[in-house]
């Protein structure tokens, strides 16, 4: 006959988990964004075309507070690159579009790696 085990989880320990969770929570979410934010850097370098590289290499980001990170471009042209632009003599040319790319892809495992998070915390 197998034997069958039940765990008593109270509202104490439960308490005392949460108290927890909320003291490693500051440092955890900004552990958390800053990886996240370098994830998107690196996606959005990969899809940014190389001519001379100086607007794939200017890709930066800030440290996060906990409760932001800005990853961002600040060569002059780079919104031309991301949005398209008309050209002198008539025309268009399109936007590569490569920071909306990398957010597209980097939404499409942040409520998995947020959950991951919230687990880390509460184990």
């Amino acid at each position: 006959m197998a034997k069958s085990f039940k765990t008593v989880v109270g509202f104490d320990a439960l308490n005392k988990k949460l108290a927890d969770a909320v003291k490693r929570m500051p440092e955890a979410s900004k552990r958390f964004l800053d990886a996240e934010a370098e994830l998107l850097k690196s996606r959005a370098m990969r899809h940014t075309p190389v001519r001379t590289g100086r607007l794939r290499g200017d890709w930066k980001r800030t440290e996060s507070d906990g409760q932001k990170v800005e990853v961002n471009n600040n060569v002059e042209y780079a919104g031309n690159v991301e949005y398209g632009h008309r050209k002198k003599g008539g025309g268009m040319t399109k936007g590569r579009y490569m920071l909306h790319k990398a957010m597209a892809e980097t939404n499409e495992f942040f409520e998995e790696d947020a959950e991951a998070l919230f687990e880390e915390l509460l184990t």
